[in-house]
């Protein structure tokens, strides 16, 4: 599945954080889709609340959910 559209929760998890949503913007478009897609292969609800939560917390830190660190 290719996800391309923030889903609503994701846009409310943004909301809640400062800044989030303006550093969720600034991202390259293929490191949203990404995101996006890794929150949509999520097969347990809950592991997708973590995954938006994960995301939208470290958006609002200005940093990348599910990277690759070296």
């Amino acid at each position: 599945m290719l996800a391309t559209a923030v889903p609503v929760d994701l846009v409310a998890a943004l909301k809640r954080h400062r800044g989030a949503s303006e550093n969720w913007q600034a991202f390259p478009r293929s490191v949203r889709r990404g995101i996006l897609e890794w929150i949509a292969q999520a097969k347990k609800p809950a592991t997708r609340v973590q995954r938006v939560q994960e995301t939208a917390e470290k958006a609002s830190r200005n940093e990348r959910a599910h990277q690759w660190r070296r």
